[in-house]
């Protein structure tokens, strides 16, 4: 919790606010472990965080492709995303989890469904790259369809 000292320099309690910064800062840093503490503690503080309980699925995955982790890492990750589900960008989290652990995208045809492109233009380019820097999974549609909403091609 080096860097979540470093943004307080000691302050007292934190708000929910602050977990949820600190939180993101630590996810920055690729300090996973610390970064799910921190989205935890903004949890607790409000359990209808969206932004902490998004945070938390990205912290959950640390860095690694959902196919990766075992069905009870992915079932904790989609919760957080169900709860987050206000946020347009946990709901295309929530379909990149989907496809990846399922490897789906070895299955389906390499075309990119609309209801994915169409989603994933309403994201935020920050938040795309948010999750496409936590959740490398190329291969993927819907990965393919966040990048794509970033202007950027191939």
């Amino acid at each position: 919790m080096q860097i979540a000292d470093q943004i307080f320099n000691g302050a007292q309690a934190r708000t929910r606010d602050d977990h949820v910064q600190v939180g993101h800062a630590l996810l920055a840093s690729r300090a996973y472990a610390e970064a799910a503490r921190s989205f935890t503690e903004a949890i607790a503080a409000d359990p209808g965080c969206a932004e902490a309980h998004f945070g938390l699925a990205l912290a959950l995955l640390q860095g690694k492709r959902p196919h990766r982790h075992g069905t009870t890492t992915i079932n904790r990750v989609e919760n957080h995303l169900r709860a987050a589900a206000e946020l347009v960008e946990a709901r295309v989290l929530e379909l990149l989890v989907a496809e990846d652990h399922l490897l789906a995208w070895q299955r389906a045809p390499r075309e990119i469904p609309t209801h994915v492109t169409e989603m994933a233009k309403e994201l935020p380019v920050t938040r795309a790259y948010l999750i496409l820097t936590h959740v490398p999974a190329p291969e993927a549609r819907t990965w393919r369809a966040i990048w794509q909403s970033t202007g950027r091609s191939g």
